[in-house]
């Protein structure tokens, strides 16, 4: 038998920008760019043409809110998206036990394809 436990902690609007800014250098083989406003707190992400045309969207960009990323992370964390357990290690590093440092580009780029899109699409 097994118990679920739900973990609850803030992330910080510096956290999350940090995030995006470490994503970034992971996300260029299927987005052109993303701009982020920390006093608006969004993210606004274009997709290059084929990853356009993989997901359907009939714009190239897409604005998400940090409070959509807080949510990928929760997502990732607590299992309801499926990943490698090296990644969900380091978002639980980071977000979890506040030691910063401890993710790449690769999973914060995860944390943007499922604010995004709602799963791991690319990679």
């Amino acid at each position: 038998m097994t118990y679920k436990l739900e973990i609850k902690t803030e992330v910080s609007v510096e956290e999350i920008s940090s995030l995006i800014d470490t994503a970034g250098y992971g996300m260029n083989y299927w987005a052109e760019f993303g701009m982020y406003s920390e006093e608006k707190q969004t993210y606004e992400v274009r997709l290059d043409q084929d990853a356009q045309d993989g997901v359907g969207w009939e714009s190239d960009t897409k604005v998400i809110t940090y409070q959509e990323i807080a949510d990928a992370i929760q997502k990732l964390i607590s299992g309801q998206v499926g990943i490698r357990p090296d990644i969900r290690q380091s978002l639980v590093e980071e977000f979890i036990n506040k030691d910063g440092g401890q993710m790449d580009s690769e999973g914060a780029e995860v944390v943007i394809q499922v604010a995004l899109f709602g799963d791991v699409i690319f990679g």
